[in-house]
């Protein structure tokens, strides 16, 4: 309510505040409520960013010791933002599941795109108690991977890293399964590779599909490391059940 003194109006009138400061007389808006959402808990957004370089940055550090290349600055800054904008999007829903279909991918070696590397469609399953499921339908190797010249083996390699982004000490885990097999105009059966962790239902989870080569030209089974035939990158993020 306001009041008349001898300087003039002070306080509240309808929408407006009239208010002295300095000896001098001043109107302006009447401050609107904000209304809080029920249920709902967002995050700032610079809480998510340090959700993100708390928790994200020590499951890359842990990833990248899984294949033939370096992990570089832009890297690491690279794979954060791509975390970030997944975590920001699914965070509050009650189901995040790992499903490589609704992600999109984050490259980790910048050199090559996975996509141009393997043409073939494969599924991403958290099938529960910390078991992670990758399935490849019947395919043949020749017609449904790019590989370099006198390539005469190729291995997926598969990577899930987890951590329970839960404070500073948040367990985390890495988890590596490969699958190696002839490059040759030949069918092979679907595959269903089951990686366990020992991750708990809530934990978060990154996983990655890398593809590396061993030609003709390398002795036994050493996989060569030109940087434009390693590609990898993030297929998928999610909330364990």
């Amino acid at each position: 309510m306001a009041r008349v003194t001898d300087k003039g109006i002070i306080g509240l009138v309808g929408s407006v505040v009239f208010y002295e400061m300095d000896g001098k007389n001043y109107v302006r808006s009447k401050p609107a409520k904000r209304v809080k959402k029920r249920n709902k808990k967002q995050l700032p957004v610079n809480n998510i960013f340090g959700t993100i370089s708390m928790y994200g940055s020590g499951m890359i550090g842990d990833m990248k010791h899984g294949f033939l290349f370096p992990f570089k600055r832009g890297t690491y800054n690279s794979v954060r933002g791509w975390m970030y904008n997944e975590y920001s999007a699914n965070y509050l829903k009650e189901h995040w599941d790992l499903d490589a279909r609704n992600h999109s991918m984050c490259r980790l070696n910048e050199s090559v795109d996975l996509r141009d590397f393997i043409k073939t469609g494969f599924e991403i399953k958290d099938t529960g108690s910390g078991k992670i499921s990758i399935s490849y339908p019947e395919l043949n190797p020749a017609n449904n991977f790019k590989a370099p010249p006198q390539t005469k083996k190729i291995k997926i390699k598969m990577i899930v890293v987890t951590s329970g982004f839960q404070n500073k000490l948040a367990r985390r885990g890495f988890y590596k399964e490969e699958y190696n097999f002839n490059y040759k105009n030949e069918p092979m059966p679907a595959k269903d590779i089951v990686i366990s962790t020992t991750a708990a239902p809530g934990d978060i989870a990154i996983v990655a599909i890398a593809l590396e080569y061993a030609t003709t030209d390398w002795q036994g089974d050493r996989y060569f490391t030109d940087l434009n035939c390693l590609p990898a990158a993030i297929v998928s993020m999610g909330r364990l059940k």
